[in-house]
């Protein structure tokens, strides 16, 4: 069973450029949670595409504004360890 909807990174990319662009996504995480599935958006970049994803109610976020792709040995490094240690 489907559970997360993720939003393509070009889908986000392209919320900074014409209005309607926003409203679909608006309307993508709209008709998600209306089938009670969670939202995933990647590719997020930048804080303005954060904040507008915020504002659309969108559950989680992926993208190069947190980190670039890690491997297991420095995400367990970058996160992990420094958590238990402090």
């Amino acid at each position: 069973p489907i559970q997360i909807l993720k939003i393509d990174r070009s889908f986000v990319q392209r919320m900074e450029g014409p209005e309607k662009n926003r409203q679909l996504v608006h309307s993508i995480v709209q008709m998600a949670h209306a089938l009670d599935l969670k939202v995933v958006a990647e590719g997020v970049e930048t804080e303005q595409q954060l904040q507008q994803l915020r504002a659309f109610g969108c559950d989680q976020v992926q993208g190069y504004l947190f980190s670039r792709p890690l491997d297991a040995k420095h995400f367990a490094r970058k996160y992990l360890e420094r958590k238990s240690s402090g």
